[in-house]
C-alpha cells in the first residue's frame, strides 16, 4: 500500500464532505442544521449541493469541511408534527456584543427564537432585557 504524501493528505482531509439529513413533512414537522457567518451582516451559508428523496421531504444538505471552517454559528430546529420546537445554538467563536445582537435579531426575524436558543444566547452573552424585548417584538 502507498503512503501519501504530506500534501495529498492535507487535499484529502479538505475534500472531506459533511451531510446533514433534513425532513420536511406535510404535518409541520421539520429538522433543520442551518449554518451562519457572522461579520458585517448575518449570512446563511447554503450547502454546495443537496440530496433530495422522490417526494422532496427528506434528503441530506452537503458541504465541504473546508466550506464549513467558515461558520461562525450553527443552529439546529426540530419541530415535531405536534408543533413542539427542540432547538439549540452553537458558536465556534466568540462573538461581539454587537455582533450577538444582530444575530439574535436575525434569529427572531426567521422565527428560530425558541427556550433552549434564547438560554443559549444568554450564556454566551447577551443580556436578559435585550432578548426579552426581541422576543416581545416577534409577532
Amino acid at each position: 500500500m502507498r503512503e501519501m504524501s504530506g500534501q495529498a493528505q492535507n487535499q484529502a482531509q479538505t475534500n472531506q464532505v459533511v451531510c446533514f439529513e433534513y425532513r420536511f413533512t406535510g404535518m409541520g414537522a421539520r429538522t433543520e442544521y442551518i449554518f451562519l457567518k457572522v461579520n458585517g451582516r448575518i449570512k446563511r451559508l447554503e450547502p454546495l449541493w443537496t440530496r433530495r428523496s422522490k417526494t422532496g421531504n427528506h434528503g441530506m444538505d452537503c458541504y465541504t469541511a473546508t466550506f464549513l471552517r467558515k461558520a461562525d454559528a450553527e443552529v439546529v430546529v426540530q419541530v415535531s408534527n405536534s408543533g413542539k420546537h427542540y432547538c439549540s445554538l452553537k458558536l465556534y467563536r466568540q462573538l461581539s456584543k454587537e455582533e450577538l445582537l444582530k444575530l439574535s435579531k436575525w434569529l427572531a426575524e426567521n422565527e428560530h427564537i425558541c427556550e433552549q436558543i434564547a438560554m443559549d444566547l444568554v450564556k454566551y452573552g447577551l443580556p436578559e432585557d435585550v432578548l426579552l424585548d426581541l422576543v416581545q417584538r416577534d409577532p
